[in-house]
């Protein structure tokens, strides 16, 4: 009789075969992913915001002393909107927990045991 066991980090494919569902790396992509979603929208936001406003005025935090004025140079806020699309693209084309990337890349089949 066959063994029908399977662990708890495996499946049944469309065929029989059991395959193993956790990325080799313990399920630590989609982090990283998540990271890289929130650095492209991060920058993305802090380059349009600076696209908006001229200046800003920084104070000190306890109060005391002189404010000082931020002033962004011209190439800052285009160059902010274009590395956080990248970023975002990228994390278009990184795998999911799937094995497979939102962007339709190949991606190498899943390990079978």
């Amino acid at each position: 009789m066959a063994d029908t066991h399977r662990g708890p980090r495996s499946s049944v494919d469309g065929t029989g075969r059991e395959v193993d569902t956790v990325p080799a790396d313990g399920g630590q992509s989609a982090m990283w992913k998540s990271v890289f979603l929130a650095a492209g929208i991060f920058a993305c936001i802090a380059g349009v915001e600076l696209l908006l406003i001229d200046s800003a005025v920084v104070l000190p935090v306890d109060g005391r002393g002189d404010p000082s004025v931020f002033t962004a140079p011209d190439w800052a806020p285009w160059g902010l909107i274009s590395a956080g699309a990248v970023t975002i693209l990228h994390f278009c084309a990184l795998p999911t927990a799937g094995g497979k990337a939102l962007a339709g890349g190949t991606m190498p089949e899943p390990r079978f045991r």
